[in-house]
């Protein structure tokens, strides 16, 4: 009321109340110190915190930058690929071997089938169809090349004679079996080779046998090899049950196999393999000879000395003939391979319409894979050909099952025992060719310079008149290294921008001539 009113004693009453203490002007609460410690532990916290932050976006954008330069290089990578000349020519190449190597095997069946009661005239004319082809180029390049050096001429001729019998041997057992053996049957068949070779691998290894063939063969199998042979046999052998315990009662000719017909065509294997083994041999430590050289004079051999199997076809199994049959058997050969038929009876009369048409298509084919396989070798790889032959295969047996491919009454259908027979055959290969095998054998306390250091390159290997190509690793002698004087290099440097101005005798003195 007192402040209320606005009597004049209100200025007294205010000038008498009681005026507050000031507080100290250093005087801070006990608390204040503490929650100052702990905001400054916090404000550290946050600073941490965001520098933490920070470090982990500049790890991220680290990140991301090794991702795109990662995908920078893999993009580079991928244009200088497309951009490589040499890809596309593999990559025809690896279309081509497939496309020859599955026609070669189709067309082998195919020409069997009219032919079937002349199999020695047809290995003997698709061995000497090969001398029109390898000689001429051989000609050419020794008169207008020096391709031919005197080192290949000077090659043992007894070797391609030897070479020339084998072969002959292989190309006849497997032309008189495979008349009488399916045409899935025979690509099962064929890859007995394998288990083969690596037997006579073993053999001529032996240090007991060096006096035979002058030479031991250091090979040196792994456990992928053992163990992939043994799963070839096997699914040969699951093929080989479902045949011989179920056979279609409805086969043609064409289509069916006979226990003879696949005894001589898993026998076809043996100098198949030994042919490959031997030339291996034969070729360690030569001169490098030219393949279109070393095939011209084996498949003269070949030719020739397989008149030497003509008693043959007066066994049983091999066509039972008379010796005074004979000349006829071939003559009527010459007129089947035109169209003409001759044995009208019995139980394989004569099919001959078109015969022609088959074994040509099978000679184009068989030319044509070999030459492919040839560059496929020199300008892909050995195992780039291995995954090449493992898809013929399927390829091949897939193609025996169409009616317009094999014509009607000769299309096999495929068993459980042939699908599964040929799974466990492509399983056994895939894994005998993972590791390559060692190309030699260091003896007890020898060291790595005692041995004479050996290159290896991959050689193809052609079989005229057959179905199999394979390759071999010939082993030479490195060539020493051989010093170079400045005045050599000086010449090699010059050469190269078209000057020759090294006088004679000194090129001669440094090798260069």
């Amino acid at each position: 009321l007192l402040l209320g009113s606005t009597s004049p004693c209100v200025p007294v009453i205010l000038y008498f109340a009681p005026q507050h203490a000031a507080l100290p002007a250093a005087f801070v609460p006990p608390h204040t110190q503490h929650e100052d410690d702990k905001m400054g532990q916090e404000e550290s916290e946050r600073r941490g915190l965001i520098q933490s932050t920070e470090d982990d976006m500049e790890a991220e954008k680290a990140k991301v930058l090794v991702v795109e330069d990662e995908r920078g290089a893999d993009e580079a990578a991928w244009v200088t690929y497309i951009k490589n000349p040499k890809n596309y020519i593999v990559l025809i190449l690896v279309v081509l071997v497939i496309f020859f190597g599955t026609t070669n095997r189709v067309m082998f069946k195919k020409m069997l089938i009219p032919m079937v009661n002349y199999p020695f005239f047809l290995n003997q004319m698709t061995s000497f169809v090969y001398l029109p082809v390898f000689w001429p180029v051989v000609y050419f390049m020794m008169f207008f090349t020096d391709k031919i050096t005197p080192e290949m001429k000077a090659f043992s001729w007894y070797k391609f004679t030897i070479m020339g019998v084998l072969d002959a041997g292989a190309g006849l057992l497997m032309t008189f079996g495979g008349a009488h053996v399916s045409g899935p049957m025979q690509l099962l068949l064929s890859q007995g080779a394998i288990p083969f070779t690596m037997f006579f691998s073993v053999l001529v290894s032996l240090e007991s046998l060096a006096f035979i063939f002058r030479r031991v063969l250091q090979v040196q199998y792994r456990w992928n090899h053992y163990l992939g042979a043994g799963i070839i046999i096997f699914g040969i052998l699951v093929s080989l049950s479902g045949q011989l315990l179920f056979p279609d009662e409805n086969a043609s000719q064409g289509t069916s196999s006979s226990i003879g017909g696949l005894a001589i065509f898993v026998a076809s294997n043996l100098p198949l393999a030994f042919s490959g083994v031997y030339k291996e041999i034969a070729f360690k430590g030569e001169a490098r000879l030219d393949v279109f050289y070393v095939n011209a004079w084996v498949a003269t051999w070949q030719f020739a000395l397989g008149m030497l199997f003509l008693p043959a076809t007066t066994l049983p199994g091999f066509g039972g003939l008379t010796f005074e049959d004979v000349p006829e058997n071939l003559w009527n050969g010459a007129k089947c391979l035109v169209g003409v038929n001759s044995i009208t009876t019995g139980d394989t009369p004569d099919h001959c319409e078109g015969a022609w048409l088959m074994v040509g298509g099978y000679l184009i084919a068989n030319i044509f894979y070999n030459i492919v396989l040839l560059f496929m070798i020199k300008y892909g790889s050995a195992a780039l050909f291995y995954v090449c032959s493992a898809v013929i295969l399927p390829m091949a047996d897939i193609c025996f099952t169409f009616p317009w491919i094999m014509g009607e009454g000769n299309a096999t259908k495929l068993s459980w025992y042939d699908v599964v027979g040929l799974i466990t055959i492509l399983i056994g290969l895939v894994l005998y060719r993972l590791i390559s095998e060692s190309g030699s054998k260091k003896k007890e306390g020898e060291g790595e310079g005692d041995d004479d250091e050996e290159e290896e390159e991959e050689v193809p290997i052609i079989m005229m008149g057959g179905t199999e190509a394979s390759t071999m690793t010939v082993r030479r002698p490195a060539a020493p290294l051989v010093s170079r004087s400045v005045t050599n290099v000086r010449h090699h440097y010059l050469s190269r921008l078209g000057i020759h101005d090294m006088p004679k005798k000194v090129a001669q003195d440094t090798g260069a001539i």
